[in-house]
């Protein structure tokens, strides 16, 4: 099994290599796939092996990547069999293109948003299982998902097409979610001058004026 992670290196800690280093001790002959700026560099490379050795995992078992082309970039997804985010700071265009290339994604859940946006990625595409709340819980989901290749291979097919009949891909909607928070806004914002809201729901389209270009709502 390999477990990838293709965050940005300045999200890749301690703590995280720790619990990395864990999942690999647990599988054994998994191996972890590292890509980041500055992965090809030689020092920067020994800098994560070196990381990982504290906690035991031979550099045998990590490669480390640098930049790519997008298509090799995409390509390389399917080296990994399991992706998973880093903490606390998430990933959130990495996680997005693991998904659409067919790899789930693990993603421990802290407390402030950007500890949580893995949580709102997977929650939005019916895959919310993968979100977990403590380290134990991080070690043992990758764990159980890696000891079951047949469940695993059926969760891989069917990721795309799952993200892209979420709500997570639907445009429209999410445009019409952030309009009616900004509707809302304006309204708790008129009550406060003392002014009076007719409707709690208000158009969404607005022409200009055709005499002074002030704004009308239709």
């Amino acid at each position: 099994v390999t477990f990838g992670s293709f965050n940005n290196s300045c999200k890749i800690n301690p703590t995280i290599v720790a619990l990395w280093s864990c999942i690999l001790k647990a599988n054994d002959k998994s191996h972890f796939l590292l890509k980041f700026k500055g992965g090809d560099d030689r020092h920067v490379r020994d800098h994560y092996l070196n990381l990982f050795e504290q906690w035991g995992i031979e550099p045998e078992r990590v490669e480390i990547y640098g930049l790519k082309s997008p298509i090799e970039h995409l390509g390389l997804y399917a080296e990994v069999d399991i992706a998973l985010d880093t903490y606390p700071y998430k990933g959130t265009t990495t996680t997005c293109e693991a998904m659409w290339m067919g790899v789930p994604v693990i993603s421990l859940v802290g407390r402030c948003h950007a500890s949580r946006v893995g949580l709102s990625i997977l929650t939005r595409t019916g895959l919310e299982f993968f979100a977990v709340s403590t380290p134990d819980e991080y070690v043992a989901k990758a764990t159980v998902l890696a000891s079951k290749p047949d469940s695993l291979a059926k969760i891989r097919a069917s990721m795309r097409e799952r993200s892209a009949a979420s709500g997570f891909c639907d445009a429209d909607a999410f445009a019409g979610g952030v309009e009616e928070a900004y509707r809302k806004m304006w309204h708790k914002w008129c009550k406060s001058q003392g002014a009076d809201v007719l409707g709690e729901s208000l158009p969404a389209k607005v022409r200009l004026s055709e005499t002074d270009d002030t704004p009308v709502l239709l």
